[in-house]
């Protein structure tokens, strides 16, 4: 998992498999005049996610991963907690792998830490993570950005 703001993307330039695509979009794109949708960046290898979402309580919290997708998550406006634990053996299944949805939902709890404006955050397969959670009691409107980048041969 990484977390930084987006003035600092450019340190993250030799990661693999479209992330530093995805950073790059996010510096580039006037999120202003982007309406909310799925915008194909580089056929589905690279998709990119524009939405508004109301953040949910802690204990309501999805904790995945995904096996084809590092996930980039991008907080366009508002501030949202985001969860994270690492992946490992034992870890107790709630839903198992949705091919369809490439995603395993997890009963977990981990680390939750606030992702304000201008940050965004990365998550690999092997990273557990929970977002769209809200900060303290009450839930709040958000507009974000998630880039699904494609792992090779996923």
């Amino acid at each position: 998992m990484i977390r930084d703001t987006l003035a600092n993307s450019h340190h993250y330039q030799n990661l693999p498999d479209g992330v530093p695509e995805a950073l790059d979009y996010l510096r580039r794109t006037d999120f202003a005049r982007t309406a909310d949708g799925q915008y194909e960046l580089d056929g589905d290898r690279l998709v990119a996610i524009v939405k508004h979402c109301r953040t949910r309580p802690p204990d309501q919290a999805v904790w995945e991963t995904h096996r084809r997708h590092i996930d980039v998550h991008y907080m366009l406006e508002g501030v949202e907690d985001v969860g994270y634990l690492p992946w490992h053996e034992g870890l107790a299944v709630r839903r198992p792998y949705d091919a369809v949805n490439d995603g395993t939902v997890f009963d977990a709890r981990g680390e939750l830490f606030e992702v304000p404006a201008g940050s965004f955050v990365v998550f690999t397969p092997d990273d557990v993570h929970a977002a769209d959670v809200c900060c303290g009691e009450t839930t709040a409107t958000v507009r974000k950005v998630v880039i699904k980048c494609r792992i090779a041969g996923g």
